[in-house]
């Protein structure tokens, strides 16, 4: 009988870690950090984020629908070619600069065209962060309609996975707790 309250002080202590890194680590602030707009030809746009945690990120652009291509049935684009310069600087010295010469049709929305460049960033952990993209190229495509620049979590095991698993494992644990409790006073 001495097990159970051992068992159940366990089950609290893991179901408020993983609830805690479900909600922390799984909030769309850490999934998306960044959004900023595109530079126009020979400007920079900077800002900064906070990230909760380390992880894989990927530059993606978003470019308004053109009235013509809105009643296309698959709205596939080569890629677009620029000339920009990515640099990110992060918590213990950590830095990135990366030339980026093309983006990729990534995927369409309904008012929206969303390109990514074939560059992971891995971010290596949590703290603030400065972003800082340069347009030194000439993109027809991003200028002429104007774009928004995304900084977005890219995990190959699926971070929409993750954190409602975590959070479903930490409410199962506590409800446990309160069911071994419940169960251990009416002995």
């Amino acid at each position: 009988m001495k097990i159970l309250p051992l068992l159940v002080g366990v089950a609290v202590i893991c179901g408020a870690f993983l609830l805690r890194y479900s909600y922390v680590a799984g909030s769309a602030e850490n999934s998306v950090p960044l959004y900023a707009p595109f530079p126009g030809h020979g400007f920079t746009v900077k800002d900064t984020f906070v990230l909760q945690s380390s992880g894989r990120f990927i530059l993606r652009v978003l470019v308004p629908v053109a009235d013509s291509e809105r009643s296309m049935l698959h709205r596939e684009q080569p890629p677009v070619h620029s000339d920009v310069v990515l640099k990110v600087t992060g918590p213990r010295g950590f830095g990135i600069e990366r030339r980026i010469t093309s983006f990729e049709n990534d995927a369409w929305t309904a008012d929206s065209n969303l390109y990514a460049s074939s560059e992971r960033l891995l971010l290596p952990s949590a703290g603030d962060y400065v972003f800082s993209l340069t347009n030194r190229g000439d993109d027809a495509v991003f200028a002429e309609r104007g774009a928004l620049v995304e900084l977005e979590r890219f995990e190959l095991g699926g971070h929409e996975l993750r954190f409602p698993l975590a959070r479903f494992l930490g409410y199962s644990l506590l409800i446990g707790a309160v069911i071994g409790t419940f169960m251990a006073w009416r002995k």
